[in-house]
């Protein structure tokens, strides 16, 4: 599995701000929380995730993922029309 780095949002937040496709207003940075269920069902929290390929069920892991491209997902919000803008970089 190939996942690109935590830290690279930081230089991602910092850049120039990105107007709404709709509404023409600026877009508030931000991400998609994924709380997911660990063995001891602590509800561990992760930032969401794009994963390259049709999803493939794995008996022990629910997903396989080896040799999929994975990144991150990042969501800017629109505050006066709601909108999402998702981006995998």
């Amino acid at each position: 599995m190939l996942v690109e780095r935590l830290g690279a949002r930081t230089s991602l937040m910092n850049d120039t701000t990105r107007d709404c496709l709709r509404c023409k207003a600026p877009l508030e940075a931000g991400y998609l929380l994924d709380t997911g269920h660990d063995m001891l069902e602590t509800g561990m929290r992760h930032q969401s995730r794009w994963v390259a390929g049709p999803p493939q069920p794995n008996f022990w892991t629910g997903l396989k993922l080896s040799d999929r491209v994975v990144r991150l997902v990042y969501a800017d919000r629109c505050p006066r029309c709601g909108t999402l803008d998702l981006r995998a970089n």
